[in-house]
Formats: C-alpha cells, sequence, structure tokens
C-alpha cells in the first residue's frame, strides 16, 4: 500500500468509504483456510479487496507443512 501511495484509516466507522484502506474482522460463516479469530479483511475505499490471516493447523496438516504460517490474497486489479 505504501509503494501505490494508499493511506491507512486509523479509526474506520461502519460503512466508511473514505479513501484509504484498513483491516476489518472477518465476518465469514463459511469454513475458510484461516484459523477463527485469527483473519482480516482488507477494506480499500470501503471494499472488500483481499484477506489476510493465520493458515489453520488442519489446512497445514493436509500439506504436509510442519511449521505456522500465514498468507494474504488481495485483488491488485483496482490499482491498474
Amino acid at each position: 500500500m505504501q509503494i501505490v501511495d494508499v493511506p491507512w484509516i486509523e479509526n474506520p466507522k461502519d460503512g466508511d468509504n473514505t479513501a484509504g484502506y484498513f483491516l476489518a474482522g472477518s465476518k465469514k460463516t463459511e469454513v475458510t483456510s484461516f484459523l477463527p479469530g485469527r483473519e482480516a479483511d482488507i477494506i480499500l475505499n470501503g471494499k472488500q479487496v483481499g484477506s489476510l490471516g493465520i493458515v489453520h493447523p488442519k489446512v497445514l496438516s493436509n500439506f504436509n507443512i510442519n511449521f505456522p504460517c500465514s498468507y494474504m490474497e488481495m485483488d491488485v486489479e483496482c490499482f491498474l
């Protein structure tokens, strides 16, 4: 976000669509690959553009990964 000069929003309000980005607790109800309570949505200009979090131990086990890790996914098309 620093490279593309997007400002961080310090105290976002509900429904905030101020120019900038912030992280919000994920509201997903479906099973995800993240550890519950350890994931967040990336909100840019009021719209979700990605998510990040700690990978669930069961997922790590399924892929024979023996150490904790995190990952992030983000739609970068909005910057083009």
